[in-house]
């Protein structure tokens, strides 16, 4: 279950990513810094090579592939000595003549990629961007002078069309620089955003953490998405939302499940049902819950995701009434829960 469940919390974090973005109206395209990138990002320091060794194609294994037009890049140590903020002792020298660039070839379509860079003065680096139809855009950075005397600065780009590779050169034809700790992101992998809805039939949702019952939650059929193409020998599991402290708890699998049309609109749902007392114990549901954050895979391997709002009774565990209900989360609301849950998950190198 360990691999699945990995690849499922992976999921959660490349949903947040394609969700937020299909809020927006175009692509997200531009300049980004090295905290843009999740903490789950490939980074490639170049201090496993030898002194002088010329980069081609040793990181294919990490997916990608360096090539250098009209030039040489090679592993040095005086360069990467000449870092603040790069990682000893190598950095990758690039030396070009005229006309020369860096490319650096993906094998799978990323969304961030970046590498912090040194230059001789008044140099800018640039960043040409391309996807699997063609040039992408152009991004330019200016490093600043470091303690070594020479521009340090960090040049990335974010393009959620998808980077098939990157073409790095100094603004001065021919100048030479040098890169370190350069870093990308896969792309998203694809994946179906379903109608989920926490105990079919009722509104608030309300939960009573001292429950020793069961939680229906109904994956909802429409007429674009059959329930029988949920795989269901596989793990479904259910967290806790917005991010709690504790980090949103485990997840936790439904004890049992039923196709049944809970919504009467002729579509076949499936109804499972979660334990609310182990979910209590995996920390799935806490006083702060406010929604559900439901994962599983489809029967051809696509990741699935939904939501839907939780309610918790007595609120906040007090004994008192309270006329107080959860509201539905706004879809970016949502999103940003999973994007936190990405986050502390990774902080707790749960993956």
């Amino acid at each position: 279950m360990s691999d699945r469940l990995t690849h499922l919390k992976r999921m959660i974090c490349l949903t947040a990513l394609v969700f937020l973005a299909s809020l927006n109206e175009a692509a997200t395209a531009g300049l980004i810094g090295v905290g843009d990138f999740s903490g789950n990002e490939t980074v490639i320091d170049y201090d496993n090579l030898a002194g002088g060794e010329i980069i081609t194609n040793q990181f294919a294994g990490l997916g990608v592939i360096y090539d250098t037009i009209n030039g040489s890049t090679d592993a040095d140590v005086f360069r990467g000595s000449l870092f603040d903020n790069g990682s000893l002792p190598n950095a990758a020298f690039v030396e070009l003549g005229s006309g020369g660039f860096l490319r650096l070839s993906y094998g799978t379509l990323q969304t961030r990629v970046g590498t912090q860079f040194i230059t001789s003065s008044s140099e800018e680096l640039i960043m040409d961007v391309f996807g699997d139809s063609g040039f992408l855009e152009t991004v330019s950075v200016s490093g600043s002078q470091n303690s070594h005397a020479v521009l340090e600065g960090f040049i990335g780009v974010e393009n959620t069309a998808g980077i098939s590779s990157v073409e790095i050169r100094s603004s001065t034809n021919g100048f030479n620089f040098a890169i370190d700790d350069t870093r990308f992101e896969v792309f998203p992998e694809p994946t179906t955003l379903i109608l989920l809805d926490i105990k079919p039939g009722s509104f608030p949702n309300s939960v009573n953490l001292n429950s020793k019952g069961v939680l229906p939650v109904a994956i909802l059929g429409t007429e674009d998405f059959d329930v029988n193409s949920v795989d269901q020998s596989a793990d479904i599991l259910l967290f806790s939302g917005p991010l709690p402290i504790n980090g949103g708890g485990s997840p936790v699998s439904p004890i049992r499940s039923a196709f049944e049309d809970v919504n009467v609109d002729g579509f076949m749902d499936l109804t499972l049902k979660f334990s609310i007392a182990e979910m209590v114990k995996q920390g799935a549901l806490v006083p702060d819950t406010i929604e559900g954050i439901l994962i599983g895979l489809l029967k051809d391997g696509t990741s699935i995701t939904g939501m839907d709002s939780i309610r918790i009774v007595p609120p906040n565990g007090s004994n008192g009434n309270s006329l107080l209900t959860s509201a539905v989360p706004e879809p970016k609301t949502s999103a940003l829960s999973l994007a936190a849950l990405c986050l502390a998950m990774s902080r707790r190198r749960s993956f």
